[in-house]
């Protein structure tokens, strides 16, 4: 018995040492990417001024999915706390972050997840915005600058031991600046009579919790208990009407309500032209939903 309890007692040192590397291992590397400075080259952004220009980048914070996580106002708030991190949107105004930031700064934020001194953002979701054309991100980044001074302090977002272990193994994408493309390039927006790429333009607002081919799954960073984003491409026997209506009022056709991860509270304010644009985009790709 005495040697089965040594080989016992063995057993669980290891286990705790293993642990406890794991532990510092992940911590270690979630702190070295926090320190890493990525440097971006892009052209400087065109000049975006006038009321058409100032009117097209609070749209495009309306719709996109902005005003969901950093407020109304741009005054920042915590927009998830759960297990394994506490997700923060920063106050974009002059009196918080918005003070470090010019055009082009927003600009590289927005499309690159990088902040204004070069580092990482954490939970950002730039993917989603890497390819918002030239003159769109001009226009939100004018807005953003014009946004009225608010002294909110809503914190800092907090990545928990658990979730850095998470990320140090790759299951947890909260520094999307790691998987963008930063090398210089112009983006152009979609002509306007070319529904299919409008839809496809406005839709890549989804895939950070849908995919890059919208076929939904389970979503990096939400709890266990959060269920997995729906397959976009399988709306089987759905019209135009009941996709307007699930992006405005959060309701499935059968009366069913989606989950409040889901910021219909953002997509509604869309125009009837660019959701039906992203429906027709949806249903032409391949998958259950094709047609």
């Amino acid at each position: 018995m005495k040697r089965v309890a040594k080989w016992l007692g063995l057993g669980a040192l290891a286990l705790v040492v293993m642990v406890a590397g794991l532990a510092g291992w992940s911590h270690w590397r979630f702190e070295r990417a926090l320190q890493q400075r990525i440097a971006v080259q892009d052209a400087p952004l065109p000049a975006a001024t006038g009321a058409e220009a100032l009117a097209r980048g609070e749209y495009l914070f309306t719709t996109r999915g902005c005003s969901e996580c950093h407020g109304e106002r741009g005054e920042g708030k915590v927009f998830l706390d759960a297990p394994p991190l506490r997700a923060v949107a920063s106050n974009l105004t002059p009196d918080g972050r918005g003070r470090h930031y010019d055009a082009d700064a927003f600009g590289r934020a927005i499309r690159h997840g990088i902040a204004f001194d070069g580092r990482p953002l954490v939970h950002m979701p730039s993917r989603d915005y890497a390819e918002l054309g030239d003159a769109d991100t001009a226009a939100l980044a004018a807005y953003l600058a014009r946004l009225p001074a608010d002294s909110n302090d809503p914190g800092t977002t907090a990545v928990h031991l658990p979730g850095r272990v998470l990320y140090a193994l790759g299951q947890l994408p909260v520094i999307e600046a790691e998987h963008i493309d930063h090398r210089p390039r112009s983006r152009t927006e979609p002509a306007a009579d070319d529904a299919l790429a409008v839809g496809a333009y406005a839709a890549r607002t989804c895939i950070g919790c849908h995919g890059e081919t919208f076929r939904g799954g389970k979503v990096a960073g939400t709890p266990p208990e959060f269920p997995p984003a729906s397959d976009l491409t399988a709306m089987p026997g759905w019209r135009e009407a009941d996709f307007l209506h699930l992006m405005r009022e959060g309701k499935r056709p059968d009366g069913s309500e989606v989950h409040p991860l889901m910021p219909y509270a953002a997509f509604k304010r869309m125009t009837d032209a660019e959701l039906g644009a992203m429906f027709r985009y949806f249903r032409s790709l391949p998958g259950p939903g094709a047609n």
